[in-house]
């Protein structure tokens, strides 16, 4: 027998979707349901494969006729088809059975659940907006020597704590994307709130909070002495920008001394301004101290600071997503910071920290909203589906099924625009309020680079 005969008698390995009645399904077949809005059927994804007859049953009694069948992602093939009978008279919908109620009141308790998420996300960007606004004030007026900006830097840190420290999650997930060209301010705001949040994890009181948010909100306050275009720059440094850029803490120093000296800015939060960007292993600067002449408090704006500017590189294509950015810090600069204060860090923020965008075993794109506290692998997804708008974008609770799994990240620069909008909590708020979309920015939040 030669290879052509061999050949015919290997059947064909179908690879191209199509059609199939919904009578033709069993277990283990991989469908996508068309021509029916989300709302009109009862499973939370419109593509799913089937791992029990119940679902075939809820299938039928949603009215759906025929499904489109998806031989790469299938277990097994559909049923062979049935000889052709004679068309019968349509018969009443059958009455839904518990599995189908079942399947319903899920699905209402997920649109509940969306529109809360929808409204915390609002809030919670509004409050960020405004914290911006007031940050970028507080900066300008401080570079005067204005100790009334000292004050209103306290009123503002406790409105976070009231406010942003509560919601946790949302408030992380904001801090993903940028807001609008005010990235140092925007980056300092996000410094001082993760700052606060290990903190008071580590047990911090609410005096050693309050000197903590101050110190990390003016961490970079000497930035403002260098030339904008120095601190704005995406492409590499020169050494003597990379100098120059180093002398922000210095500069810091020089802009808060005054106000140390007379009481009206905290010692402690001197040092944070000083000594953010030295390491515990003594490779950081200015002065290159170790471990043993760093405040606990000065370890953790370390921390947080480094995790920020990994995350909103001022370079977009280099932005690494939350997930890859601990995995980072911890797998290649672990000796650089406090060991117990970056292990105390990564358990709160989760392996997967809200606002990553990942990859699900079935080739769907979501966004991690919130950590599942009792299995940080399962965490709740925003997830990216075109056939459903914007405003009722779905909400998976990962820990519902364990046939799907997060597979991998995906950095920012990585999405396709259309998928980085969706996602995107700030794209998603101004289409709340104002029913159009945008583009995502060239620069990110950070607006400072991994030296800053």
């Amino acid at each position: 027998m030669n290879q052509d005969e061999l050949n015919k008698n290997v059947p064909e390995i179908e690879t191209t979707d199509y059609d199939i009645s919904v009578d033709r399904l069993q277990p283990g077949v991989f469908i996508r349901i068309t021509g029916l809005r989300w709302l009109d059927h009862p499973f939370f994804f419109s593509a799913f494969k089937i791992s029990k007859p119940e679902q075939i049953r809820a299938i039928k009694q949603a009215g759906i006729k025929m499904v489109t069948f998806v031989p790469g992602k299938s277990d097994v093939f559909p049923l062979p088809e049935s000889p052709e009978e004679p068309v019968q008279p349509a018969a009443p919908a059958p009455v839904k059975d518990a599995e189908s109620e079942r399947l319903w009141e899920e699905k209402k308790k997920r649109i509940e659940l969306q529109k809360a998420h929808r409204k915390k996300i609002i809030k919670c960007e509004k409050q960020f907006a405004a914290s911006v606004e007031t940050v970028r004030n507080v900066m300008k007026n401080i570079e005067g020597g204005d100790v009334e900006s000292v004050k209103e830097a306290d009123s503002l840190l406790q409105t976070i704590v009231d406010d942003l420290l509560v919601e946790k999650d949302t408030a992380v997930q904001l801090m993903t994307s940028d807001p609008g060209g005010q990235g140092v301010f925007y980056h300092s705001l996000n410094v001082s709130v993760l700052a606060m949040m290990l903190g008071r994890e580590d047990g911090l009181s609410s005096a050693e909070l309050k000197i903590l948010g101050l110190g990390s909100l003016f961490h970079d306050v000497g930035k403002s002495k260098l030339p904008r275009n120095l601190v704005n720059k995406s492409e590499p440094l020169k050494k003597f920008e990379a100098d120059m850029l180093r002398l922000h803490p210095k500069y810091g120093v020089e802009i808060m001394g005054p106000m140390a000296k007379s009481g009206a800015f905290p010692g402690d939060a001197l040092l944070i301004i000083r000594d953010h960007h030295e390491r515990v292993d003594g490779s950081g600067y200015p002065a290159g101290l170790d471990g043993k002449n760093l405040s606990v408090m000065t370890k953790i704006v370390s921390i947080v600071n480094r995790y920020d500017n990994l995350c909103n590189n001022i370079d977009y294509t280099r932005s690494l997503t939350p997930h890859e950015a601990l995995a980072y810090m911890f797998a290649k600069e672990r000796a650089r910071f406090d060991d117990p204060l970056l292990q105390k860090f990564i358990a709160y923020m989760g392996i997967y920290p809200p606002g990553t965008v990942v990859m699900l075993n079935n080739e769907i794109t979501g966004m991690v909203i919130s950590v599942n506290p009792t299995n940080a692998l399962r965490p709740n997804l925003l997830i990216y589906d075109p056939d459903i708008s914007v405003a009722e974008a779905l909400i998976f609770d990962l820990a519902e099924d364990s046939s799907l799994s997060i597979v991998k990240s995906i950095r920012p620069a990585q999405l396709p625009p259309k998928i980085y909008n969706y996602l995107n909590p700030r794209t998603r708020v101004s289409y709340f309020l104002s029913a159009e979309e945008k583009k995502p920015s060239k620069t990110t939040a950070g607006n400072t680079r991994a030296t800053g």
